[in-house]
């Protein structure tokens, strides 16, 4: 059935209030077929919901079916999830460009549009494409959203989250369906960044030891980080501790704090999503 919504996931804390919600900033994520949000009460720096679904398609028809979503919001932020986007360094972007930097690797698709998102203490640019009906179909009674794309957000998160604790080359592996999301940070740069589409488990581990080969990086003393959908019972998880040994989890950022509803979830899930606030800050 066109339009159809399927819950996966519902996290809602008894003191959330659809009567308040102008008290709340909205966070959402979506890709083409996929949409998670969190709702963060802004007094108490607190989340109090995180909801995820599976969507026939991603339509206003359909966001009309999820109900904590028709009232006005004080903020929203949304995350576009693809694997159309490029780095370029900042000081050699021109924003009347952005439409051809993306077409030396990338070619439009109806109804999108370039976009950028800068990372200025990183000195660099992301330009993606972004779908303008996607937009279109959050004209809630909320403010216009503020747009960042997938890469800009774990660039963002993790700096912010790792920043202080990164003494040599740091991997980061951001798990979603289908992809995932490598990233490696030195002491004071992104030094890669790159998304791959997988089909097995392993592919991801031949990806990334084939870019840790690359980058001269040690599978024995490098560290690894992962983010997103994975635990120590997925088979990736399992056939990357056969060739990685430090392997650890990310974190939930302490800067904020987060409903007892919340503490099933182990804390590198939904990852980005609960960092979209570091963004553009």
């Amino acid at each position: 059935m066109k339009g159809e919504v399927n819950r996966i996931l519902s996290r809602v804390d008894e003191s959330f209030s659809s009567g308040h919600s102008g008290d709340y900033d909205l966070f959402m994520q979506a890709g083409e077929k996929e949409f998670s949000y969190c709702i963060l009460d802004r007094m108490k720096s607190k989340f109090l919901v995180l909801e995820s679904y599976v969507l026939d398609e991603l339509s206003s028809e359909s966001l009309k079916q999820i109900p904590l979503l028709q009232n006005g919001f004080h903020s929203l932020r949304l995350m576009t999830v693809n694997n159309r986007s490029t780095l370029i360094p900042e000081q050699l972007f021109e924003p009347s460009e952005q439409e051809l930097y993306l077409k030396f690797t990338k070619n439009p698709e109806d109804n999108e549009k370039a976009r950028s998102d800068r990372i200025g203490h990183l000195g660099i640019v992301n330009i993606y494409y972004s779908n303008t009906d996607l937009l279109d179909n959050f004209s809630l009674n909320s403010p216009s959203p503020e747009v960042f794309h997938l890469t800009t957000v774990l660039i963002e998160s993790i700096w912010g989250n790792y920043k202080n604790h990164i003494r040599n080359d740091h991997i980061f592996v951001h798990l979603r369906e289908n992809n995932f999301d490598l990233l490696v940070f030195d002491r004071k740069q992104l030094k890669y960044c790159n998304s791959f589409l997988i089909k097995a488990p392993e592919d991801l581990v031949y990806y990334l030891v084939f870019v840790m080969e690359q980058l001269d990086l040690n599978p024995e003393d490098s560290e690894v980080t992962l983010i997103g959908a994975i635990d120590r019972g997925s088979p990736g998880y399992g056939l990357l501790s056969r060739y990685i040994r430090n392997l650890d989890f990310s974190s939930r950022n302490d800067s904020y704090s987060y409903s007892y509803v919340l503490d099933d979830l182990p804390g590198h899930f939904y990852f980005p999503l609960l960092n979209l606030g570091l963004c553009g800050s």
